[in-house]
């Protein structure tokens, strides 16, 4: 599962709710759904020309400081694991999508 909580208590971040959790996705699959993956979060969350859906979900700040945060792995064993798997940040995350 994604470890949000875990990143932010070593930034001093305020907690993640599973709700936001939640609409964080939410956003993710709409921007994909959107095809607005290659826009900036500044003209996505722009109230002039951005979209609703996006700056009434969350803050912009918000957004991306759960986007930078968010990690599937352990990053303390990442290093050890690469030398086994070409891809670990995501190999759990597989593993769970595809039972």
């Amino acid at each position: 599962m994604p470890s949000i909580c875990k990143e932010a208590n070593t930034r001093h971040t305020l907690p993640t709710e599973s709700d936001e959790v939640l609409a964080f996705i939410g956003i993710l699959l709409t921007m994909g759904a959107n095809h607005d993956t290659s826009q900036s979060t500044h003209d996505l969350w722009s109230e002039v020309n951005g979209r609703p859906v996006y700056f009434s979900t969350m803050s912009r700040n918000r957004f991306e400081e759960l986007l930078q945060m968010l990690r599937f792995d352990d990053k303390s064993t990442r290093t050890d694991r690469r030398e086994t798997d070409k891809l670990p940040p995501i190999t759990d995350l597989v593993r769970l999508i595809n039972g």
